[in-house]
């Protein structure tokens, strides 16, 4: 079970369309606007603790499969590891949406109408809020790769830790210029976007264009096309889940060795943190629509349709792991060979991904 949560959207929206018969020409204007704020609480919850527990070897000689080991270690309060957040924490982001459009319906004549329209949207990228006291007040971040420093990434030897300390395992030796927020940009501090921890795309523009053609003058038939742009609003969701989850915002270590009684109580780990991140130059998804159709009025109360109906998307959005290590990065005179990485090991990637420090990188990108 967990506590209460509770999750406040609010939405402040101004909007305006307007009518305007010219002549043979129908001209539509709009304007949209909306501030938008969100954030949860999970008192209590959002920081719960969460042990692991592991298959120890089976004695020799013993009937026992492995798998059992694992409950059996539960039963006896002896966790693999222990992990919990150091504070209680759900991340509240604020975004604006301001958007205008212009249309044309141009009646030709009795038999042809054509139709042209442009539309202009921009999406904030998501910038701190606070809801209320019961609220977090803490900073929106984000990785950035341009402000990520070879210099000052961590030693990490051969099982995959970082190393501050020497010796290192493997014979490397520690740097001391390791900085262990390499890469994070805070909005409103060390952001090179201002508030804003990535780069928003400002050349939204969605034409639209379309047609209706009665090719006999006799009101029975009827062709119609068109083709338009529709940019798509991004959730904030990752922006929420990098302000409650990253460095230095939130730590979260992982014990290893530890019991129920005394979770506390083991070896605090050294491997490099999992990041929730933003696509520093996101590009804007949209999807490009188009049509054909042609109706026809067999008899009275009878109409037949048919018509050719598409859609592409482009640069729609997907989670991806920005800190995959790089084709080739295997054979780079690593303890990793063919064959050798397994689920029980793979903390062994971390010495030949790309952003040293840190492990998988969930990336919002398009």
């Amino acid at each position: 079970a967990t506590a209460p949560y509770v999750e406040l959207n609010p939405i402040t929206q101004v909007f305006i369309n307007s009518t305007n018969v010219k002549g043979r020409h129908t001209i539509k204007l709009g304007l949209n606007m909306e501030w938008q704020l969100g954030g949860s609480t999970a008192v209590g919850s959002a920081n719960a603790g969460q042990f692991t527990f592991s298959a120890t070897p089976v004695p020799a000689g013993s009937g026992t499969v492995q798998y059992d080991q694992a409950f059996a270690n539960f039963l006896q309060s002896r966790a693999s590891t222990f992990t919990q957040a150091n504070i209680n924490t759900a991340g509240t982001n604020h975004t604006n949406i301001f958007e205008g459009y212009v249309q044309d319906d141009f009646h030709y004549n009795s038999r042809l109408t054509l139709s042209a329209g442009l539309r202009y949207s921009y999406y904030g990228s998501a910038t701190s809020g606070q809801l209320g006291s019961n609220y977090s007040a803490i900073k929106v971040l984000n990785f950035d790769p341009d402000t990520y420093s070879a210099a000052q990434a961590p030693t990490i030897d051969s099982n995959g830790s970082v190393c501050t300390v020497a010796p290192c395992v493997g014979g490397k030796l520690p740097n001391s210029s390791f900085n262990a927020t390499n890469g994070m940009i805070i909005g409103g501090q060390n952001s090179p976007f201002g508030q804003d921890v990535q780069a928003t795309p400002a050349k939204n523009l969605a034409p639209r264009v379309g047609f209706a053609y009665d090719p006999t003058g006799k009101g029975t038939t009827s062709i119609r096309g068109g083709f338009g742009i529709f940019f798509v609003t991004v959730t904030a969701n990752q922006a929420k889940f990098a302000t409650s989850q990253d460095v230095p915002n939130v730590s979260t270590p992982i014990i290893s060795n530890v019991t129920f009684e005394n979770p506390g109580g083991g070896t605090t780990g050294s491997s490099p943190g999992a990041l929730q991140a933003l696509q520093i130059h996101d590009p804007g998804s949209y999807n490009e629509e188009y049509n054909l159709d042609v109706q026809k009025q067999i008899t009275q109360g009878i109409v037949a349709d048919i018509g050719y109906y598409g859609n592409v998307g482009r640069h729609l959005f997907n989670n991806i792991d920005a800190n995959q290590p790089l084709a080739g990065a295997y054979v780079s005179g690593t303890n990793i060979t063919a064959g050798s990485v397994t689920a029980g090991n793979s903390a062994k990637l971390n010495q030949i991904r790309p952003f040293l420090g840190y492990s998988y990188i969930t990336t919002q990108a398009s």
